[in-house]
C-alpha cells in the first residue's frame, strides 16, 4: 500500500515530500555481491543521510565523479532533491525525500508522475562503506561481507530498475508509513 507525498517548499521552490524506506536490516545483493546490513550500522548512519542528494539513477560510474554525486555534471543531469528527516525504527532506515517539482519535470517526468499518482518506486543507496569479511548466513540468505561505517553519497531513484533492497523487500519511495511491509526475522 502506497502513501501520499506531501507538498511543501524548500528554498522557495515547490517540493513533493515523499516518505521512503532507504534500506532494511538483512542481506542485500548489490554491486559488491550479497552484503549484510545490520541494525547497528543502519542506526549509526541515520545522521549522515540528512542533506544527501537524491538522483535519478546512480551517477555514471565512468563519468567525472566515478559513481559519486560529487560533481557539478551529476547535479546538472541527475540531482532532483535532498534526503531529510532520516530515522531508524529497528528494522527500516526511513527518510523523507524533498523532491524539487521543476527538476523532476526537467529530469524525469516519469518520476514526477509516479509521485503524484502514489506509485511506489525502487530506490538504491549510493554510499561508501567498509566491508568486514566474515561471511555467513542471515535469515537463510548467504552474505559475503558485513557492511560497516556507511558514508552516504546519494540516494538513487530507479524509475526503470530494481534496487538491491527492492519494493518487495520493504524498501522504496512512498513506502515508509505503509502498513504490511515485510519485516525480516532477526536471526543469525
Amino acid at each position: 500500500m502506497a502513501v501520499n507525498a506531501r507538498t511543501g517548499k524548500l528554498q522557495g521552490r515547490d517540493v513533493l515530500i515523499a516518505p521512503t524506506v532507504l534500506s532494511v536490516v538483512g542481506v542485500q545483493d548489490g554491486s559488491n555481491g550479497p552484503l549484510l546490513y545490520t541494525a547497528e550500522e543502519l542506526r549509526k548512519s541515520v545522521p549522515k543521510w540528512n542533506g544527501v542528494p537524491v538522483t535519478i539513477d546512480h551517477p555514471d560510474v565512468h563519468g567525472p565523479a566515478g559513481g559519486s554525486a560529487a560533481a557539478p555534471e551529476v547535479w546538472e543531469r541527475q540531482v532532483v532533491g535532498t534526503v531529510f528527516n532520516t530515522s531508524f525504527d529497528g528494522v527500516r532506515l526511513k527518510a523523507d525525500l524533498y523532491l524539487d517539482v521543476e527538476r523532476l519535470r526537467e529530469v524525469s517526468p516519469k518520476t514526477l508522475d509516479a509521485v503524484r499518482n502514489k506509485r511506489p518506486m525502487e530506490v538504491s543507496t549510493g554510499h561508501f562503506s567498509t566491508q568486514l569479511t566474515p561471511s555467513g548466513m542471515f535469515n537463510g540468505k548467504e552474505y559475503g561481507a558485513i557492511v560497516s561505517d556507511i558514508v552516504p553519497n546519494h540516494l538513487a531513484l530507479l524509475p526503470d530498475l530494481i534496487g538491491a533492497c527492492s519494493i518487495k523487500d520493504g524498501c522504496g519511495m512512498l513506502r515508509n508509513s505503509s502498513p504490511g511491509l515485510p519485516l525480516p526475522v532477526m536471526s543469525f
